[in-house]
């Protein structure tokens, strides 16, 4: 068993304060706040065998809460797992029964995504689920937030029956990991956005009147860029890329929203009111109908 000093990110103060308070409770995590109570009440200093004795917790349940403490940013890791690999580590088949017999947050994990995913979990993807709970500190709730997530996401880009892979799923929650997504709240802010943000894209897709398929990832990532926009500026756009080019040209369109948005255009009425007719045009604007054409010209 494993001797260590684990450094907590505190001031030296005795007390604990406020905010470290209100995320161990926000982490709604009884064993990363218990782990916690321990460092503190020992300076730091921690002996895995008799923290596990004091606190009655098995060397997966301690992994785990140190893990959550890491992600909450209550505590440093140390400087070897700095460099650690973005891959799962290797659980063998009896830390994955150790997991199922001794933890009850994770036996419950397992059965929730095996009936979401309509299929029992092989040995390979049971291990990649522990290593999402365990290595990765991600909260069973949040856990089950994600997967969900990933199963309704997966249905409305391939339709009802499909379900995600575990290796989807694993990626996922790296990201979710990266973004600092360890409670229900945050997790619940950040798919809300995304909702609004897919609502917002599939509602200018329908301005360009894309139907009836999915949108490939340079589409999307289009899109995106202009959600912020007024529909009415986006319309005007494809109206004047579907003239000058005869077809919806991505990268045509882009050209001239961005032209709009550096000069401060944030309406139609703005374009109208900025853009002079074309027997009036100046040195400016033929410059830059022609860069408009040459952006046109190498994508032909």
């Amino acid at each position: 068993m494993a001797q260590r000093t684990i450094k907590l990110t505190r001031s030296g103060d005795v007390y604990i304060p406020e905010k470290t308070v209100r995320r161990l409770i926000d982490s709604r995590d009884g064993s990363a706040a218990l782990v916690y109570l321990y460092l503190a009440a020992h300076d730091g200093m921690l002996d895995d065998r008799a923290a596990m004795q004091a606190l009655g917790m098995s060397d997966e349940q301690l992994a785990h809460a140190l893990g959550v403490l890491s992600r909450l940013g209550l505590t440093e890791a140390p400087e070897q797992m700095l460099d650690r690999p973005d891959t799962l580590p290797e659980y063998t088949g009896d830390d994955v029964s150790l997991a199922l017999s001794s933890d009850a947050d994770f036996a419950g994990l397992l059965r929730f995504t095996e009936t979401r995913l309509g299929r029992r979990l092989s040995t390979v993807d049971t291990q990649a689920l522990l290593g999402i709970y365990s290595w990765m500190g991600l909260p069973a709730d949040v856990i089950c937030l994600l997967i969900t997530s990933c199963i309704e996401e997966h249905k409305k880009k391939y339709g009802e029956g499909r379900r995600p892979t575990m290796r989807a799923i694993e990626k996922r929650a790296k990201l979710w990991c990266s973004l600092g997504l360890y409670t229900q709240e945050a997790a619940g802010v950040y798919l809300k956005q995304q909702e609004e943000r897919g609502s917002r894209v599939a509602a200018i897709a329908r301005l360009l009147q894309i139907g009836g398929r999915a949108l490939s990832a340079t589409e999307q990532k289009y899109l995106e860029q202009w959600s912020a926009l007024e529909d009415s500026m986006i319309l005007k756009a494809y109206d004047i890329t579907v003239v000058k080019t005869g077809a919806l040209k991505w990268r045509y369109m882009d050209t001239i929203l961005q032209s709009w948005q550096a000069k401060g255009f944030r309406s139609v009425a703005d374009v109208e009111a900025g853009e002079t007719p074309a027997a009036k045009v100046g040195t400016e604007s033929v410059s830059h109908l022609r860069e408009l054409n040459r952006s046109w010209e190498d994508v032909t």
